[in-house]
């Protein structure tokens, strides 16, 4: 259950950024290249998950909220372990080839 709730939480996470990204580019009157690329260049950007899920942990995992509460931390920093493997997996193959499509990167062999 973990997996398909991270895979669904990574596939929202990536949207929410690629899109987010793109329209604050639109906004900011960004070239067109910087427009189309900058979304996926910023999928690796995962510190605050990681960050999030280390306070989710610490603050519900103990056991004072009780029982569910304890579940519901450890399958929060589990959904966003997963989420941060993905991204760390392909993330920085994504950033390359957004910076050698956009130009702003030279294709090293």
């Amino acid at each position: 259950m973990v997996w398909r709730l991270g895979i669904v939480y990574f596939v929202c996470r990536a949207l929410g950024k690629i899109w987010g990204a793109s329209i604050g580019a639109l906004t900011g009157k960004a070239s067109s290249t910087i427009k189309r690329f900058i979304g996926i260049s910023m999928l690796p950007q995962v510190g605050a998950a990681v960050a999030l899920a280390l306070v989710v942990e610490h603050e519900f995992g103990g056991g004072s909220y009780g029982r569910h509460a304890v579940e519901l931390a450890r399958t929060v920093f589990n959904v966003l372990l997963v989420t941060t493997f993905f991204t760390e997996f392909i993330g920085p193959y994504l950033t390359k080839y957004a910076l050698v499509k956009s130009g702003e990167a030279r294709e090293v062999a």
